[in-house]
């Protein structure tokens, strides 16, 4: 299942790639001491079975910050929450 999320993911990143311009991509957080994607995938089947939610974030060229998205599979139903964060190093 975090597989199949993973590649949803990168699918929606080529979309809006085609859609917007280039420079949309997923966000891969890395961690000291590794892990990678076992340890991502880990994440995502535990927020699955704790929350029944999915999520992940994508850089989009010229964006404040990385765009949220999540899929929640107990409803049906995916969002992209409005919040967005400031980028650190920037500005004041």
């Amino acid at each position: 299942m975090a597989e199949s999320w993973e590649r949803l993911v990168r699918q929606l990143c080529l979309r809006l790639s085609g859609e917007t311009g280039p420079g949309v991509a997923p966000v891969a957080r890395r961690r000291r001491g590794g892990g990678g994607a076992e340890e991502r995938r880990a994440a995502v089947v535990a927020s699955l079975v704790e929350t029944g939610r999915m999520s992940a974030e994508v850089r989009m060229a010229n964006a404040a910050g990385p765009v949220r998205i999540e899929a929640d599979l107990r409803t049906g139903r995916s969002r992209r929450p409005s919040r967005s964060r400031r980028p650190s190093g920037r500005g004041r």
